[in-house]
């Protein structure tokens, strides 16, 4: 498998004056802090720049008395696709088979094997033979601060500046981000090392449910599973970033479920997203990056809480600094220092994140806006991450977000309208999901993000009627491409929409019911939501509702 050293310049980063960024453990060149290579919108932070309003049901959205005219040319249409997060590994969809009562794989499953295989590569620093078997010997053996006795667990997030918000556009989860240093294994050439981790704790039991997945994360209810990546420059350039996955229970796991349709296969599941390949001959990711943290992207709790933004930002500009100290691609390192002022501000203490766009796409006001509230976060997070063809070549996704122009060459709505792009679920449904409040590019509004990339590109009308790629009634099995039997989710067979669609109409009372299931256990809850029987049923066919037990409301 050949892979291509190093990182690679975008056009849109290449030239002018550059400086070098101080950094504990190493030196970056950077853009000069007056080159002007990034614009900042002149106006304030919402909290809502992926979800820029709430949700609606489909054809929901109407402009305000007074503002620019509607465009809603999807309909609300959510069209649905064949496979999610299959662009790694590619049979059956990108999924495992499910063998175990709730859904999980067979231990014996080829793919299984394979990812142990993996774990015993990757293995851990002081000769350790394979990956911790469990989160808390992952944490220790990466240095991570354990709570004591006496902290509780806003004091125990405080001491070691742990994150909590929930992830609209990515996941539809809320998630507990930490990271910490460690001391590697020697490197290659005998140097001494300093390594990064980050776990992330995913909480959540029905995708998208806003209100209840971020209370549970504030809370540090009922984890989901928890995510792990290290930089580790003792395995090589090339391999230096690898992955780890520990359940609910907080025992290494050999696959994540990621949606609402089942589990896939680790370490592919993670390079959809972080980039790189999976290498079969030295079991171990190649070329995989960080993800750096984008607080526009993300929704806090309220202030005084202890997981509010305000409460939480100095916190995510020294997670950024940690992974700006990682192999990112080129894009990703130039915007995440432009976010932070350029130079030296990302190490400054107390410096909040602007929200900035590239000069490639701030030509106009308009384009930026599109970049802003579009692009970056339905596109940028993943395809800034993968900078690299398999063969080495330098991927066209990358390019094609360095500027406006290349972005609108790239034919990109092509990709959208026959529903391979967004790649993941939930990111898929915030897209096309018709909104109470309009987005708004320039002098437009536009009542979906798809309608907003179609009308700024030019052609509105692209995807065609979308009713039949939005019918789950005309797939061979409705129910399960809206999610497996463990989901929650349903084909409604009156609508022949996925149901129920959370995102911004998520319940505010963590009473009421997320998701719908049969009580003859043919259609069941996630964990930990049990099905109860419903007086007057949400979806024909269903008797009952997911909800949580009462001992799924409990705090730490």
């Amino acid at each position: 498998m050949a892979v291509r050293k190093g990182n690679r310049l975008p056009a849109w980063l290449a030239g002018n004056a550059v400086l070098k960024v101080r950094m504990k453990n190493s030196l970056q060149e950077e853009p000069a802090a007056g080159a002007d290579r990034f614009a900042k919108p002149g106006y304030a932070f919402v909290l809502l720049l992926v979800v820029l309003g709430s949700a609606a049901v489909a054809g929901g959205c109407a402009a305000k008395e007074g503002a620019p005219p509607l465009i809603a040319a999807t309909n609300g249409d959510i069209p649905l696709a064949d496979a999610y997060l299959n662009m790694k590994y590619l049979a059956n969809g990108g999924l495992l088979p499910a063998q175990g009562a709730d859904g999980t794989p067979s231990d014996s499953d080829p793919q299984i094997v394979e990812a142990n295989r993996f774990y015993d590569s990757v293995a851990a620093p002081g000769g350790q033979t394979t990956a911790p078997l469990t989160l808390d010997d992952w944490k220790r053996t990466f240095n991570f601060s354990a709570r004591t006795a006496e902290e509780s667990l806003q004091q125990w997030r405080d001491r070691t500046g742990v994150v909590v918000y929930y992830n609209q556009n990515e996941l539809g989860l809320g998630r507990e981000l930490g990271c910490a240093e460690f001391d590697d294994d020697p490197a290659p050439d005998g140097t001494s090392a300093r390594g990064i981790a980050c776990f992330v704790t995913n909480y959540g039991a029905s995708f998208t449910d806003m209100n209840n997945a971020l209370r549970a994360a504030a809370a540090g209810d009922h984890p989901k599973n928890t995510v792990c990546i290290t930089y580790r420059p003792s395995l090589g350039a090339d391999d230096a970033v690898q992955f780890y996955v520990y359940g609910r229970d907080g025992k290494r796991q050999s696959w994540a479920q990621l949606d609402t349709l089942g589990p896939r296969p680790h370490p592919y599941v993670c390079t959809n997203c972080h980039g790189g390949f999976y290498d079969t001959d030295k079991h171990l990711a190649r070329a995989a990056r960080f993800l750096p943290l984008d607080p526009f992207v993300l929704r806090f709790a309220d202030e005084g809480s202890g997981a509010g933004r305000s409460q939480q930002e100095d916190r995510m500009r020294e997670i950024n600094a940690l992974a700006l100290q990682t192999p990112l691609t080129e894009a990703q390192a130039q915007l995440l220092v432009a976010m932070y002022g350029g130079g030296d501000g990302i190490h400054t203490p107390g410096r909040a994140a602007d929200r900035v766009a590239p000069s490639g796409w701030s030509d106009s006001a308009r384009h930026r806006d599109l970049y802003l509230t579009v692009a970056k976060p339905y596109c940028g997070t993943c395809h800034l991450a993968m900078d690299t063809t398999m063969d080495g070549a330098v991927s066209s996704p990358y390019m094609a977000l360095e500027s406006w122009e290349a972005f609108s060459r790239s034919g990109s709505w092509a990709a959208t309208c026959a529903v391979s792009m967004p790649n993941a679920q939930p990111t898929g449904r915030e897209l096309w999901r018709q909104r109470s409040e309009p987005i708004v590019i320039g002098d437009q509004s536009y009542g979906s993000a798809i309608d907003a990339l179609l009308g700024e590109l030019g052609v509105p009308s692209a995807c065609g009627d979308l009713a039949g790629k939005a019918d789950c009634r005309l797939r061979s099995d409705p129910d399960a491409v809206c999610g497996n039997a463990w989901s929650g989710t349903a084909c409604d067979p009156e609508s022949g929409r996925c149901a129920l669609a959370l995102a911004d109409n998520a319940p505010t009372d963590p009473a009421a019911p997320t998701g719908v299931c049969r009580l003859d256990g043919s259609r069941s809850c996630p964990w930990p939501q049990e099905c109860r029987r419903l007086d007057s049923p949400l979806v024909s066919g269903y008797d009952g509702g997911c909800f949580f037990s009462a001992d799924a409301t409990t705090s730490n």
